[in-house]
């Protein structure tokens, strides 16, 4: 049984190309572009660390040597960088990470993306976080297309679905587990979705992962229209949500 000493270890999947955000990533990382002259994933870390997030996970592959140089320049703690010399994509570093981690009893673990900011509190949801071995953090939005439209019965996950222009509710890219069994995973490609091939087929499995829906800030600078957005976003909310977090 978790008790209130618990630990929370992120693992932060940062090995994408970005190549929707065109010539802006040929040289610079999509999670290491400067927004207000702080890179976005000072943010993101930042953020984590308020929360009390206790050990930190960076998954790289694409310009590795920039994360190495921004990690060497920052002073946070805790925080080891996990080099892939092959793409591996964002379900595929996930499991490489997954595999090697030591799953200790009083330690919760959640993956995040790179390129995301969902302002949530930790120490809010912590209570649910203890009781369910998978939670997907979600948001309701007015128009799903872009993400996948997670179909939920009961505030479960039972289906995701892609391209569907209606309202609903998307992941937020925050996944929490307590432990993972590599064995639930059995495709042999190399590069993995972690979205179509994790979470889909833990749900063809039957495995209960649980939706937690928050009214929380969320951007996602994957495109060039939300990256436009991110000054006013840090401005307006993340930095008014960390002063009261």
């Amino acid at each position: 049984m978790l008790n209130n000493k618990i630990k929370f270890r992120a693992i932060i999947l940062a090995g994408g190309k970005g190549s929707r955000l065109g010539d802006i990533t040929k040289k610079t990382p999509k999670p290491l572009i400067k927004v207000l002259n702080k890179e976005f994933l000072f943010y993101l870390i930042n953020f984590l660390k308020i929360n009390n997030v206790d050990e930190i996970i960076v998954t790289t592959n694409y310009k590795k040597n920039l994360f190495i140089k921004f990690f060497n320049d920052i002073k946070f703690k805790n925080i080891k960088i996990k080099n892939e010399n092959k793409v591996l994509g964002t379900g595929g570093s996930f499991l490489k990470v997954a595999k090697s981690l030591k799953f200790e009893k009083n330690t919760i673990n959640f993956v995040c993306n790179a390129d995301t900011l969902f302002l949530f509190s930790i120490r809010k949801i912590k209570k649910q976080l203890i009781k369910n071995d998978f939670i997907i953090l979600s948001l309701k939005k007015n128009n799903c297309k872009r993400y996948g439209k997670l179909i939920l019965k009961n505030n479960n996950v039972i289906d995701i679905k892609r391209s569907q222009n209606t309202q609903g509710h998307i992941s937020s890219g925050f996944f929490f587990f307590k432990k993972f069994d590599k064995n639930i995973i059995n495709k042999n490609k190399e590069k993995l979705d972690f979205e179509n091939d994790i979470l889909r087929t833990m749900l063809k499995k039957k495995i209960k992962i649980k939706s937690i829906s928050l009214n929380s800030p969320f951007i996602d600078i994957g495109v060039i229209k939300e990256l436009k957005k991110s000054k006013i976003f840090i401005k307006e909310q993340y930095n008014e949500f960390i002063k009261k977090l």
